[in-house]
């Protein structure tokens, strides 16, 4: 069975926001989302994780009423690269990437670096949670999040 076969869940859909505000209130009068996070991302752990001064950048988590997420990014107020800068697209309003849970973040991450995909930094511990994460480029300019829970 390939690597990537294994058994992942979709763990959320980011997508960058010029306006949080709207587009939780969007996506909860129109399909039923509720907010449970609303706050500034650790900065030293996101810079590390995305590659590049993420300081500022707000987070909204919403789900949905059959446990699907969206994460909504507020780039605004990042200090580090404007979004047309060395090609960087997660700062682009839009779907700035699709985030998977695996089993085994290493076997995993070797298996997308074979198949072509580049990773943006190496694997990252997020502090609140325990969790291992990398981010990589896909094809077709795609960032994956590919994130795996502990033990």
């Amino acid at each position: 069975m390939s690597v990537l076969a294994m058994k992942f869940n979709l763990r959320h859909i980011g997508i960058a926001s010029e306006n949080t505000a709207a587009a939780a209130k969007f996506w909860t009068e129109a399909f039923g989302f509720e907010e449970y996070w609303n706050k500034n991302e650790p900065s030293p752990y996101i810079s590390k994780l995305l590659g590049f001064d993420a300081s500022g950048l707000r987070t909204v988590k919403l789900e949905s009423p059959s446990g699907d997420v969206l994460e909504l990014l507020d780039f605004s107020s990042v200090k580090g690269l404007p979004p047309t800068v060395d090609g960087n697209r997660l700062m682009l309003p839009g779907i700035t990437h699709i985030a998977l849970t695996v089993p085994d973040l290493d076997e995993v991450s070797a298996r997308l670096e074979e198949l072509g995909c580049q990773p943006i930094n190496s694997i990252q511990h997020a502090p609140n949670s325990g969790v291992r994460v990398l981010y990589l480029e896909a094809p077709d300019s795609v960032y994956l999040e590919v994130v795996q829970d502990p033990e």
